[in-house]
């Protein structure tokens, strides 16, 4: 690795830019010969500074990421070469981490061979409120939005007659009954996308880290991602180039237990938008579960924005 001219390449890149001032350092891999270059944008407005390395992608080659560095009692450089970013540890924790191996190659390459609808039909989510329970609680979810609601006198009768065995098919037939019966069915709930805003990095010691890799869906397989716990870094990372491919989705920042995207395209129908809404809620139950926002109308948020957010934690 012949650092100081790379060093040198990415000022010449970044020159009459807000990063051309900033300080750079390159990070180490554990077990790689490349390394990830990491700019100090404290001071700055994270977007912007991810906006600006993104749009040099082709010519540094390297994918840039937002990320949180501690910084407590030390220097920059030294705070951020002590971080975990780039642990293996953790990526040998995941359920089935172990199974392909635990590098970044390895992980990327375990992905490509993935199917990830059978995959994500494994992850387990949250079944620990019986259908009765929910009925009632996506019954009153619609009552609140659209004024009016099924009549459904004898739920498990009706939960029997529609083939309602779980709670995606409960969400669907919801969903299906607001855009049929709701006047303005896909409006916003009035709390809007505010369970999807971004988190403000900018206070939180913000770093531009910069990785050896074009493909931005490829970054959990370098730095690990707590939502992965839930299945592996192997599904996150075929999952993400999944919804690269069908709504040019770019992973902006990682936070640790935090994923920030920026898409190109919307769902196109209020049923792909559900089947995304799904997805992203198994992999990420705190994105919803947290702010108790029910998965149809996380569906109809997906349908207004081009900024998604995903966030799983302990």
């Amino acid at each position: 690795m012949t650092t100081p001219l790379r060093i040198a390449d990415l000022r010449r890149v970044f020159a009459d830019t807000p990063l051309q001032a900033a300080r750079l350092a390159p990070v180490a891999l554990p077990d790689s010969p490349e390394a990830v270059f990491a700019y100090d944008i404290a001071g700055q407005d994270p977007f912007a500074a991810w906006t600006c390395a993104r749009e040099r992608c082709d010519v540094t080659g390297l994918w840039p990421v937002l990320a949180i560095s501690s910084g407590a009692g030390r220097s920059w450089v030294d705070a951020l070469r002590s971080e975990d970013f780039f642990s293996r540890f953790h990526h040998a924790e995941e359920f089935g981490g172990g199974l392909s191996g635990n590098s970044p190659g390895e992980i990327i390459a375990a992905a490509q061979r993935l199917d990830v609808v059978e995959m994500l039909s494994r992850v387990p989510y949250d079944d620990s409120i019986g259908l009765d329970e929910a009925l009632e609680i996506g019954l009153a979810g619609t009552q609140s939005l659209f004024g009016k609601a099924p009549a459904i006198d004898d739920p498990r009768a009706f939960l029997q007659r529609e083939s309602i065995t779980d709670t995606y098919a409960l969400e669907r037939w919801l969903f299906d009954w607001e855009i049929r019966n709701g006047d303005d069915p896909l409006r916003l709930p009035e709390y809007g996308l505010s369970h999807i805003s971004w988190f403000p990095a900018a206070s939180e010691n913000p770093a531009l880290l910069l990785f050896p890799s074009l493909r931005g869906w490829e970054i959990p397989a370098y730095i690990s991602w707590f939502g992965a716990t839930r299945c592996n870094s192997q599904l996150i990372v075929a999952l993400l180039r999944h919804w690269h491919a069908h709504y040019g989705a770019e992973l902006v920042a990682h936070y640790g237990t935090m994923l920030q995207f920026v898409v190109s395209r919307r769902p196109a129908t209020p049923q792909e938008a559900l089947e995304l809404a799904w997805q992203q809620y198994l992999i990420a139950p705190c994105t919803t579960l947290l702010p108790g926002v029910s998965v149809r109308d996380h569906a109809r948020a997906l349908l207004h924005t081009d900024r998604w957010f995903l966030h799983e934690r302990p």
